[in-house]
């Protein structure tokens, strides 16, 4: 196992790149973002193949506007109104949604920040990095500590977000998922199992509106099944596909790939996961040359509720004055 930080230059940026390998996985991440670059793990047959989407080019690592392997942040998911009021004072947010709602903190996210890298020990790296209130819309100075380690078979990112004011904190990683490796097709076979009896209702705007039951609906993954299943009858609707919060009690998230015979287990101590199976599309190429299309692969965002703040009644986002938020999500391969 090797755990190695080197340095390369993406546009006029001067940027971290970090590489973990082992005799079960190779990773790749980025200082811009704290972005998973490349993922590879082996088949059935034992290759090495990349199992999330990759840009062509660096260069769009710059801007990240498909969030591809991204940390997002201070707030993943969609707000709306899009404004955060705390007592007297109200805070306005963009409206980069459909001119609707706030998504992924707009201009605020820090997708495009180039974080700092440093290795804490042999299986380590911690990513960290500012977001001033100064010319910001979210409240508070705060600081974002992304704390990842390896071991042969696992990936454990933390995320710590500390703040000085009342605020919200509600950072994920936005890796689109493929595990038939180097993108050969699509993941409507992929299957899918959730610890999962309840998901959330999104009206035309793709806000949450109703936790509801999970039960003998498209959105029932409590026991695995392809995710053609959930995204077929889905295709008339808003989303055209799932783009929906899954509220989470103790398990595992198993996806898997019955072609490749490769799988991906992830555990957290999140209250909600976002499936969303790549249903609204960009002009990206991606490394295999692939152009982006329906359901090429599938995000698995582990953190709080979307729209916590303003659809359930304790929202689990709310940050205080110097208080730091841990979450985890720890990944596993080929189990």
């Amino acid at each position: 196992m090797a755990l190695e930080i080197l340095n390369k230059t993406i546009g006029v940026e001067k940027v971290k790149e970090v590489k973990y390998t082992s005799a079960k996985q190779k990773i790749t991440l980025l200082s811009l973002g704290a972005a998973i670059k490349r993922w590879e793990t082996k088949d059935k047959n034992g290759r090495f193949e990349n199992i999330v989407i990759t840009y062509a080019r660096d260069e769009d690592y710059l801007q990240n506007t498909k969030f591809l392997g991204a940390t997002v942040g201070p707030y993943a998911g969609r707000i709306y109104p899009s404004e955060l009021v705390f007592g007297d004072t109200t805070y306005p947010l963009s409206k980069n949604f459909m001119d609707h709602a706030n998504l992924h903190s707009g201009p605020d996210n820090i997708t495009t920040h180039n974080f700092h890298v440093e290795q804490v020990d042999p299986d380590t790296v911690v990513f960290e990095t500012l977001k001033p209130e100064k010319d910001h819309e979210f409240p508070g100075n705060m600081t974002f500590r992304i704390i990842v380690t390896f071991t042969e078979d696992t990936m454990r990112v933390t995320y710590e977000t500390t703040s000085d004011a009342l605020g919200v904190a509600n950072v994920t990683n936005h890796s689109y998922f493929n595990l038939s490796g180097e993108l050969k097709s699509d993941i409507r076979e992929h299957t899918l199992k959730l610890p999962s009896n309840e998901h959330v209702e999104l009206d035309g705007f793709y806000i949450g509106t109703l936790v509801v039951k999970s039960a003998n609906t498209p959105f029932d993954f409590s026991n695995p099944k392809p995710l053609k299943e959930g995204i077929m009858p889905l295709q008339d609707t808003p989303q055209k596909g799932i783009d929906h919060p899954f509220i989470l009690h103790e398990g595992t998230i198993v996806l898997q790939d019955p072609k490749s015979g490769r799988n991906l287990h992830m555990e957290t101590d999140y209250d909600a996961v976002v499936v969303y199976t790549n249903n609204i599309l960009t002009d990206h190429t991606f490394e295999t040359g692939k152009k982006d299309s329906d359901h090429l692969a599938v995000c698995l965002e582990c953190q709080h509720v979307p729209n916590d703040i303003n659809l359930m009644a304790e929202p689990k986002s709310i940050i205080k004055p110097g208080e730091t938020k841990t979450r985890t999500t720890i990944y596993k391969v080929n189990q």
